[in-house]
This record gives structure tokens, sequence and C-alpha cells, in this order.
């Protein structure tokens, strides 16, 4: 108990430096606010790590069998305080969170590379709309990206020349 109460003090202490700041610097950098934003939407990416598909025991599937509700809407009841019922009982909840995580895990390891196939298309879409949105934002004239993109690739006169070194040798 001692050692979880620690780890979340760090854990406390290290996301204050991301929120302090911003606070700190708030009249003359708005944008330091991204960072903390940032750094909890990049962590969405990781929670398979946390999820194990070996250790996700539950007893969700015996109270669906004895007529309780499903997972899915206890869960939800949980999270959202609705059902005093299910309140009572946070580790049999989050017993049936895990075992519904690791069942979307184990559904998206089969699923991932055809998944992607789409996924990295919507986020080059999604990039480059960014990218128009924050140049028009910034003043600057979205047309010249398209209007300079032929000069841009167009074949150049570099200048190159040869560069003279002087040879030191070292004695010994």
């Amino acid at each position: 108990m001692l050692k979880v109460a620690v780890d979340l003090l760090a854990l406390l202490v290290q996301v204050s430096g991301f929120v302090v700041w911003p606070l700190v610097e708030s009249g003359r950098e708005a944008s330091l606010w991204f960072i903390p934003l940032a750094l909890f939407l990049t962590s969405f990416g990781w929670w398979e790590n946390f999820v194990s598909t070996t250790k996700a025991t539950s007893n969700c599937d015996s109270q669906a069998e004895k007529g309780k509700k499903s997972k899915k809407l206890s869960l939800g009841m949980h999270i959202f305080g609705v059902h005093k019922k299910y309140q009572a009982l946070p580790s049999k909840l989050s017993g049936c969170m895990l075992s519904f995580l690791a069942g979307i895990k184990k559904r998206a390891k089969k699923r991932r590379y055809y998944t992607y196939m789409f996924i990295s298309v919507w986020k080059i879409i999604i990039i480059f709309a960014t990218m128009l949105i924050v140049w028009h934002v910034n003043g600057e004239l979205v047309d010249s990206l398209f209007n300079n993109f032929n000069p841009a690739f167009s074949p150049r006169k570099i200048p190159i020349q040869e560069a003279s070194f002087k040879r030191y040798y070292i004695r010994v």
C-alpha cells in the first residue's frame, strides 16, 4: 500500500510540472498548454502494454449467466455512477473492465494490419488538414503552398566549389 502511495505521489509531482509551467508562462506563451494535451493523447496508444490477456480473469461471464447486467452496461453504470448496486463492487467491475480490454486486445491483434491500411490514410489527411489550418491561423497564405509546388521541385543550378584542406601531420 505504501509503494502505491509513493508511486502516485511521484506521478503527481511529475505531472504537475506540465500543468504548472503553462500556468506560470500563460501570459507569454499560450501554446504551452499543448504539452499536457499531447502527452495525454499520446498515452492512449500504449494502453495495450498494461492489459494482460493471460491474467484477465473475472466473474463477468458468471454475472451475465445469472441474469445480471451485461459487461458493457455494468461497466458504464459504474463509471457514470448511475446504479448503486454496481458501485459497491469496484474490484469485480475493474476485473470486468480488464477482461473487456483483454478481449479487445486479442481481436485487435488479428485485425491490426488491415485496420492500419485505412488508419494511415486518415492520418495523412488529418495531418495535412491540420497543417492548412495552422497556416491559415498564423496568417500565411495557404494558396502559396499549392502555387509554389512546381517551382519547389524544378531543376536548379547549384554552384559547387571544391574546398581545399590543409593537411596536418602529427609526429609521434
